[in-house]
């Protein structure tokens, strides 16, 4: 669980989605290119799971991060942590050539 103590780790936000999407909003108004930055907060509708929520082309998008076991899913992209996924979606694209940062 060392994800615990991550800048971009949220927990359970009051507000759920909508709540992250004003936090990450307000927070990119602070960069000049904001494309990759993002939160993982606990999932609102799927318990035990995430969602990441990230700007990408000038909009806020949302994937499902699925804890499966130790195990934490995007699509068919297997990590032992949260840690090592955003570690991977920062040297590789999440979303068509965005990557995290």
């Amino acid at each position: 669980e060392l994800h615990f103590s991550e800048p971009w780790f949220y927990g359970k936000v009051a507000g759920g989605r909508k709540q992250a999407d004003k936090l990450l909003r307000e927070y990119v108004k602070t960069k000049s290119s904001p494309d990759g930055c993002f939160l993982v907060r606990d999932s609102d509708t799927f318990v035990g799971d995430f969602s990441l929520t990230f700007w990408a082309e000038g909009k806020i998008k949302h994937c499902r991060i699925k804890q499966d076991g130790r195990l934490f899913v995007i699509g068919t992209a297997q990590f032992e942590s949260l840690i090592k996924l955003v570690n991977y979606y920062k040297e590789n694209a999440l979303y068509r050539r965005m990557k995290l940062r």
